[in-house]
């Protein structure tokens, strides 16, 4: 989900703290709402927004590896998995051990059953929850599943040759969204095989891409087919029932489609306190994403008799706030 400042595509970014506030939305049924007809009700489709970009990444950084030896690219991927891995913690930590506290609040248990669930804990600071499908931060298993997954996902975008992988990419995705329908199934070991198959997906992104800029396709029509594509999956996940709405395979096809577009319509030119805005507010959507749980748990502790739209607001604003101070903090 993060970015480094260098190259990046402000597009995209726009799109990635949209993503992450739809999320934010669709947790709102860590709440406990009186009612479960909530906007958003598929919007937890745009975490395969964020595969699909970690995936297109990851592909972007191994095509340009030089390594000769099968030693050399597993060291290479080890490399880039650790690098990630590392620069999530220092976000992932207080949020995990605040998770913990809260719960503690909200529901307490005797000392011997807290040191108890204290066992757990290392699975969520370290990001293994998507092995077993049990975290108290829930959100957290897509990086999870993504660090997991990556290793063996950075082996095989050096070692097997660009269009052999692409042929090897589609393949897995068409069946693993033919059984499941994209409807999200976290039993494991699907969150791994969810992150796997969709990541994968960057290598069709990165040759579309590459064929859309061999044809010299124009920068306008690629800016409005790109941005109608992901609006598309706005009004698509809008649903406030979870047994309607749109076809979720066609939402990820919108995903993958838009995506291409946007990259091959490259970065925009804004005014410098613009460009510094919108970097600042994906950062800090990332942050949101991470710290949602925590949020939804405060309110459930300050007012758990609140009505939903009271609910609904301060766990927004506290999502923001905290999120604010960690980043400021970290």
């Amino acid at each position: 989900m993060k970015k480094t400042a260098s190259n990046r595509n402000l597009l995209i970014d726009i799109w990635r703290i949209i993503a992450a506030l739809l999320i934010v939305m669709y947790h709102t049924r860590y709440l406990n709402l009186t009612t479960e007809n909530y906007h958003f009700h598929q919007a937890y489709l745009y975490v395969e927004f964020y595969f699909l970009l970690s995936g297109y990444f990851a592909y972007v950084h191994f095509h340009k590896c030089s390594c000769k030896s099968v030693n050399e690219m597993a060291g290479e991927s080890i490399r880039y998995t650790v690098k990630k891995w590392s620069s999530y913690l220092p976000y992932v930590i207080p949020a995990v051990i605040a998770q913990y506290i809260l719960e503690q609040i909200l529901s307490p248990v005797s000392r011997a059953d807290f040191l108890h669930i204290l066992e757990e804990m290392p699975r969520d600071l370290f990001l293994l929850s998507a092995a077993s499908g049990k975290s108290r931060v829930g959100p957290l298993w897509y990086l999870s599943a993504m660090i997991l997954v990556m290793p063996l996902l950075g082996m095989l975008f050096q070692y097997i040759p660009k269009y052999l992988m692409l042929i090897l990419s589609i393949l897995p995705a068409m069946i693993y969204y033919g059984l499941t329908g994209a409807s999200g199934v976290r039993t494991p070991p699907h969150d791994l095989i969810r992150a796997m198959v969709c990541m994968m997906l960057g290598v069709l992104i990165f040759c579309l891409l590459e064929e859309l800029n061999r044809l010299k396709f124009r920068k306008l029509p690629a800016l409005f087919l790109g941005e109608g594509l992901l609006i598309y999956t706005v009004i698509s996940t809008w649903s406030t029932d979870s047994s309607t709405g749109y076809g979720k395979e066609t939402v990820v096809l919108a995903f993958l489609g838009g995506i291409v577009l946007l990259l091959c319509h490259g970065d925009i030119r804004l005014p410098a306190p613009a460009r510094g805005l919108i970097k600042y507010a994906c950062d800090l959507s990332f942050v949101m994403y991470i710290w949602q749980k925590g949020a939804a748990t405060i309110v459930d502790i300050l007012i758990p008799e609140g009505s939903d739209h009271k609910k609904v607001i301060i766990y927004c604003a506290i999502t923001v706030a905290v999120s604010v101070i960690m980043k400021f903090l970290t």
